[in-house]
């Protein structure tokens, strides 16, 4: 009776079923192998049965292992959010080819504020805070305000330090040329790695003042948003002078509010 052939193979034991691995997170792939696979192996990111990219390919010598078992360290790439299966092949023999179970890659960008419940005031300052957990997303991340999900033509800022220790924080003085509404919206994203992005939840924008037809009720903000185009027909207005704060309730034979002036009536400056 013959000997019995030797059984070679080689099976992926990280990832696993139902992982979840962030982009640009550090992350081991490991393998297990029975027989003589060669030295050095190429490690492929899969998605619908096609390759996707290449993560080490055989330049990058990564070694087969040995007494029966391998790994190898790296970032996890910045593709796109989904779906995603690790091959690993021998480079000395490709019969030694494993394909690990379907695995998440997620996005580690997320946003603390500014938050659903969030009211933020035309030219109030507020911190704009995201978090990307332990994940290497670069040196900066690119800002942008979001109205209705589209783009406003003058976004909160084109770039800024992405943070340290997991988090980042950005100063944004809300444009005196905003429109009050209730859907706008932050859109972060890695300047280095574009598909790192998130948008936050919506949150809204107000005035800074209240009013009741063409009569300024109140007003909390910097003098610098008043001009002197008045709104009612044939009123003589002197704006509000530059550097001057007004809070709390105005009187309403004095002031008024129309089409975005701020106004004093001329007898009553």
């Amino acid at each position: 009776m013959g000997n019995m052939p030797n059984v070679s193979s080689i099976s992926i034991t990280s990832p696993g079923e139902a992982a979840n691995w962030a982009q640009r997170t550090n992350q081991t792939i490991s393998w297990d192998y029975t027989g003589d696979p060669g030295e050095t192996a190429i490690i492929e990111l899969m998605q619908n049965d096609s390759v996707f990219t290449t993560i080490a390919d055989s330049t990058a010598n990564v070694s087969v292992g040995s007494n029966g078992s391998g790994s190898y360290t790296c970032p996890v790439p910045a593709v796109p959010e989904g779906n995603y299966k690790i091959r690993v092949t021998s480079v000395e023999s490709s019969v030694y080819s494993a394909t690990s179970p379907e695995f998440t890659i997620t996005n580690p960008l997320a946003f603390i504020a500014p938050m659903a419940s969030n009211a933020w005031c035309i030219g109030t300052t507020n911190n704009i805070t995201w978090t990307h957990g332990d994940a290497d997303i670069g040196s900066a991340v690119k800002l942008e305000l979001l109205k209705n999900s589209s783009l406003v033509g003058d976004p909160a800022i084109t770039s800024t330090q992405a943070g340290s220790n997991g988090t980042g924080s950005y100063a944004w003085t809300l444009p005196l040329t905003l429109e009050p509404g209730i859907d706008y919206q932050i859109r972060a994203s890695s300047v280095d790695y574009p598909t790192i992005i998130a948008t936050s939840a919506n949150f809204t924008v107000t005035g800074n003042y209240t009013c009741s037809g063409n009569t300024l009720l109140g007003y909390n903000g910097p003098v610098s948003s008043l001009n002197s185009q008045g709104g009612n027909t044939g009123a003589v207005v002197v704006p509000i002078a530059l550097g001057q704060t007004i809070n709390g309730n105005i009187d309403t034979s004095d002031y008024f509010y129309d089409r975005g002036a701020f106004g004093i009536w001329q007898d009553e400056y």
